[in-house]
């Protein structure tokens, strides 16, 4: 955890990843993680490696459920209230997805804080095919903007890069033994 926020504190915007075998503890890093730093704030975990109770990775890759998250992580955070679920286009869903990176890193970077959001288990969205981890990741955007870090986690990333296309390309994986 010390080196994880280590990275954080250097990297302060953008993407992390974080890869390593299954069953060394990504998951529970994403679930447990409390930051030291007053500085930096968990907002979520978006779990694809959760199952139970009708989540599987095939509906969590889905660009509605993921939006509808993100969508209700900025209403709590700004209302204290869930939002309204929204029936979006495709091309809606990836701009409001994008916008509403845009409001949080705002929200965070004018009270010079950092918001952390985990995107656990991304390889995950891959066994409900290539097609739906591109369409899931359309909606994070090529680059964050300042006050947003995203922790990617999964295991063998590097196999999809492809599929999930400009993310991968600029952070340097956090690889875990």
């Amino acid at each position: 955890a010390h080196m994880f926020e280590g990275r954080l504190a250097t990297l302060q915007i953008g993407y992390l990843i974080m890869e390593g075998a299954h069953g060394i503890g990504k998951s529970s890093n994403c679930q447990q993680f409390a930051p030291s730093s007053e500085r930096v704030e968990v907002l979520g975990t978006y779990a694809l490696s959760e199952r139970g109770r009708g989540i599987t990775p095939a509906h969590q890759a889905q660009p509605e459920v993921f939006f509808d998250w993100l969508n209700s992580l900025w209403s709590s955070s700004v209302s204290g209230k869930p939002a309204r679920l929204q029936e979006l286009s495709y091309p809606e869903l990836i701009r409001s997805s994008h916008k509403r990176l845009q409001d949080l890193a705002n929200r965070y970077a004018a009270v010079g804080k950092i918001g952390l959001i985990f995107i656990d288990g991304l390889n995950e969205a891959a066994s409900a095919g290539t097609d739906a981890l591109k369409r899931l990741t359309a909606l994070f955007p090529p680059a964050l903007p300042t006050g947003l870090v995203i922790v990617i986690t999964g295991v063998g990333l590097d196999a999809h890069a492809a599929s999930i296309g400009t993310v991968l390309q600029g952070p340097v994986p956090l690889t875990l033994p």
